[in-house]
């Protein structure tokens, strides 16, 4: 693990990228699909809605507990506390066809990603720098779009052999060895000055929008697709083939967002992304679904990379970064809640699921939210 610094030239860059690759990779195997299994089980599309709403919920709430975690245990432990509970999750998914271990499951992973997700951007922040933030992140991202690649594949592999149980208990084995990499070296803790002093409108705007788009993108495509495709396994495969696209296409934004680029390129990628929202909504034939997402895949990257390194370079310049980090998380999620609950109207008035696209659109014009305008003197 000493010796990955050649790739990455940090050994703790190299250390979180070396744990997010397997964690990744685990997820990949699994989550995309979760909305199509709860689906297959029996549960109607206003439960799943409920279901991301709790986890979101659950979330938002703990994420400023992950911040007192990360300071009074440090930033490694605090992540290597979310794994077990990961784990739970994923077996207890095998259970799911009862509505209270549903809900539980929900509880669970709310608070595992919270406990996860806090700490890491604290460590990322610190272990990256500002003048290459935006390579770093391209870094991050396609590893994390590599595994997304695989991760489908082998996915559809275990399904079609084994069923969704193997994927659950698979993905579990993965969770707990993508906590290997963290023992290399020594825990960090931010500074002690935590505290919700005041709140950035612009990052938590942005956030929320962040958390709209995010939810078509996680849970209504999966579900409209596999509604209008009627298998599993193509989904699968249109998953991997846009994450094929993303990484292609990381290589060459990320050197872009370290050239002053950032805010024209979010606001045309975003603008852009809004489009592509409405145009998913009328898709109807595989052929289609496979030209628009590789289009898509591309805006999305190339809008993605920029607002990330932006939230990251706002935190790291912030008094209080980890103070920046948790609004963006409740941000994240309070949107995910909004999209959740906003989604059960619109699909039980109208019985329609792609009118939900509506809220990716919304979300995906907020990100341009995160760039403050000079005030005039």
């Amino acid at each position: 693990m000493h010796n990955m610094r050649f790739l990455f030239g940090r050994t703790e860059l190299d250390e979180l990228y070396a744990s997010s690759v397997v964690r990744h990779l685990a997820m990949a195997i699994i989550n995309i699909f979760i909305p199509i299994y709860l689906y297959q089980i029996g549960y109607s599309i206003p439960i799943i809605l409920l279901f991301y709403a709790v986890k979101s919920l659950f979330h938002a709430c703990f994420s400023h507990i992950a911040a007192k975690s990360s300071i009074k245990i440090g930033v490694k432990k605090t992540i290597l506390i979310s794994a077990p509970l990961l784990i739970a999750y994923y077996l207890l998914l095998t259970q799911v066809s009862i509505f209270g271990i549903l809900i539980l499951a929900a509880i669970l992973l709310g608070i595992s990603d919270a406990l996860y997700w806090t700490p890491f951007h604290v460590y990322f922040i610190k272990s990256s720098d500002w003048k290459n933030r935006g390579k770093q992140v391209g870094i991050y991202d396609m590893l994390a779009n590599g595994s997304a690649f695989v991760g489908p594949l082998i996915g559809v592999a275990l399904f079609a052999l084994y069923g969704f149980d193997a994927m659950f208990v698979v993905a579990s084995g993965m969770i707990f060895a993508s906590t290997m990499p963290l023992f290399f070296t020594k825990d960090v803790r931010p500074k002690n000055n935590y505290k919700f002093s005041s709140i950035d409108e612009h990052l938590v705007a942005a956030s929320i929008g962040n958390g709209l788009r995010s939810f078509c993108d996680e849970i209504i495509w999966p579900l409209f697709v596999f509604l209008t495709l009627g298998s599993l396994a193509l989904f699968g495969y249109l998953a991997a083939f846009g994450m094929l696209v993303s990484l292609i296409v990381i290589a060459i934004a990320s050197v872009l967002a370290d050239k002053h680029r950032k805010k024209k390129m979010l606001v045309v990628a975003s603008t852009t992304e809004s489009v592509f929202w409405v145009i998913k909504s009328i898709l109807s034939t595989l052929q289609q679904f496979v030209i628009v997402e590789g289009f898509f895949r591309v805006v999305q990257i190339i809008r993605w990379l920029p607002f990330q390194a932006m939230c990251y370079n706002r935190a790291a310049a912030a008094k209080s970064p980890l103070q920046s980090i948790v609004q963006r998380e409740v941000g994240i999620h309070l949107g995910f809640v909004i999209a959740a609950i906003s989604a059960y109207f619109i699909i039980t008035l109208t019985g329609v699921l792609q009118l939900a696209f509506a809220l990716g659109v919304a979300g995906s014009l907020m990100h341009i939210l995160i760039i403050e305008k000079k005030k005039r003197k």
